[in-house]
């Protein structure tokens, strides 16, 4: 990629084209003929500049006052016409500018001051490194592949058949290989290009390993107490190591346990691993115990008289919900409740326990008696000495003490 710039002229000169020459008029001139370049850094940054000098006489001879990267010269005894000077370009900007040309006659001396200015730039190779940045190599594997920051573009050849451009020093690329086959090793490639145009190019490498798919089937996955044993088969492809967790603080490393007998109703999580030295996967079955049917029950059946106030012990199986009806219009959620019957009466305080495995009712009768009412008359006159009778008119009693 050529950069070219616009030179600088001082003075005003005025020129013929003869022959695809360009000629110069007037007094003694000197111009770069060399347009302004940019390249990247090589072995060897030389390079050549023509300068056209035009003087008035055929005969004189002249000199070049020049500015090299910064260091003066003079150029002594040219001729008119396109003088050729040698450059020693170095990395970065290179500015050469002729100053003054003097035209040396046999009877006098003329000058001219010109400043004409022609810049080199010479742009630095890229240091290009390619790092694979991160991943865990296994297949499918999703690896960021990693160059030296600062440069215009990347072009990436992922060894896969695959390629990508990108402005980021950094690009994300999965790879995937036959979970029964070999390890692959890729060669990745990595081109870049500097916003001068320079170029570099390094390889590299990512090695992907084959990756299990664990599987398995576990039979049946919802089971009714008493039953405990679940069914196992190991449907994972290829030659693995393997580990199971049972979710019982049980575990085994055999491919095919073909079953697990569970010690009592719950809630299990199966876990196979499947696993080489560099790769490994895991697959998940829940399993499900169902408790026996719910047994409700309580105590006590329990009688009194008004205000009856009862703790409810409730002693039901296999259950974890439960809905009391006291049969006085009122209810409870409660596990244990207390309650209070405040009119006598026969009630069926009733429980429904529910659990896993369906729900189950019970009942029981709390008796609440009638209060006695104490009551008599007599024919008693109040004479001494005489025999009275005494009528008890008493209700809803069955002892009596008189005084």
């Amino acid at each position: 990629m050529i950069v070219r710039a616009t030179r600088l002229f001082i003075g005003i000169l005025c020129f013929l084209s003869v022959g695809g020459l360009v000629m110069a008029q007037g007094p003694p001139n000197a111009v770069f003929l060399t347009d302004d370049e940019a390249w990247c850094d090589r072995d060897n940054n030389q390079s050549t500049a023509e300068i056209l000098i035009t003087g008035e006489v055929d005969t004189s001879r002249f000199e070049l006052h020049l500015e090299l990267r910064g260091a003066p010269q003079t150029l002594v005894n040219l001729p008119e016409g396109v003088f050729t000077l040698f450059l020693n370009n170095q990395l970065g900007r290179n500015e050469y500018i002729i100053h003054k040309v003097v035209e040396i006659q046999e009877d006098d001396v003329l000058e001219t001051e010109v400043g004409d200015t022609l810049v080199i730039e010479v742009h630095p190779y890229p240091d290009m490194s390619l790092s694979v940045d991160e991943g865990d190599f296994c297949s499918p594997a999703d690896v960021v592949l990693r160059g030296s920051e600062g440069y215009a573009s990347y072009t990436w050849d992922f060894g896969d058949g695959s390629s990508r451009t990108t402005s980021a020093n950094w690009a994300i690329h999965s790879y995937e290989i036959p979970s029964d086959g070999p390890p692959v090793v890729f060669p990745t490639h990595l081109t870049i290009e500097t916003a001068f145009g320079c170029t570099d190019e390094v390889d590299g490498s990512v090695e992907i390993y084959p990756g299990p798919e664990a599987a398995f089937t576990a039979t049946p996955l919802v089971l009714q107490y008493p039953d405990l044993r679940v069914e196992l088969s190991n449907e994972t492809a290829g030659s693995w190591s393997y580990q199971w967790d049972f979710g019982d603080g049980r575990s085994s490393p055999s491919r095919d346990p073909v079953y697990h007998d569970y010690p009592t109703y719950g809630e299990y999580t199966i876990t196979l691993e499947a696993y080489s030295a560099h790769c490994s996967d895991t697959a998940l079955r829940h399993i499900q115990i169902l408790p026996p049917p719910p047994e409700a029950g309580f105590e006590p059946d329990s009688a009194g008289c008004p205000p009856l106030t009862i703790a409810f012990e409730n002693n039901s199986l296999y259950a974890d919900s439960y809905v009391w009806d006291f049969d006085d219009g009122t209810g409870s959620t409660e596990v244990h409740p207390e309650h209070t019957f405040a009119a006598s009466g026969e009630y069926r305080v009733s429980l429904q326990a529910t659990g896993q495995s369906g729900s189950d009712q019970t009942e029981q009768i709390i008796l609440v008696y009638d209060p006695p009412v104490a009551d008599f008359t007599t024919d008693a006159s109040g004479v001494a000495y005489t025999e009275h009778s005494f009528y008890n008119q008493s209700l809803n009693a069955v002892e009596y003490l008189w005084d």
